[in-house]
């Protein structure tokens, strides 16, 4: 549903993000519910999704706007990851995305960060941001985002 958002058709675009809004209200955490629940459902951590999803929301600046194709394969990627907060790339996405209040739609997200690591964790990182990269890039725009850091 994330990679919808990214379509050239107007009515899979909408699905996807009626998804992508139906994620979000069922992970952000009720105002009731105890902090250390995290959202609706039952022992897991929401906070990283609800991260996620929320930088990718306020970067949307009209409805139903065709995202570019790196941003919505990093999201997608990105889930997996907060998914499993042992992953080797777990902190490093959740500081990038707590450093920024949206997405930049004009950059591929955390290209620099990754290309240069010097961690333990290198090849995952590597393989992290060829899993982006390899979404294939529809239009010009696309295109245009990855021509601008000579990728």
């Amino acid at each position: 549903s994330v990679m919808a958002t990214a379509a050239q058709s107007l009515e899979l675009r909408k699905l996807g993000y009626q998804v992508l809004e139906e994620a979000l209200v069922h992970i952000v955490p009720a105002d009731d519910a105890p902090l250390s629940s995290g959202g609706k459902g039952v022992g897991r951590d929401w906070s990283g999704l609800t991260v996620l999803f929320k930088a990718l929301r306020d970067s949307v600046s009209s409805p139903l706007e065709r995202l570019p194709v790196a941003v919505v394969a990093f999201v997608s990627e990105a889930i997996a990851v907060l998914l499993r907060p042992a992953h080797p790339l777990f902190q490093r996405i959740t500081k990038f995305l707590l450093h920024k209040p949206f997405l930049d739609h004009a950059e591929v997200p955390m290209l620099y960060q990754l290309l240069s690591s010097g961690a333990e964790s290198w090849r995952a990182d590597r393989l992290f941001l060829l899993r982006i990269l390899r979404a294939p890039s529809l239009t010009d725009a696309d295109l245009g985002v990855l021509r601008k850091r000579h990728v």
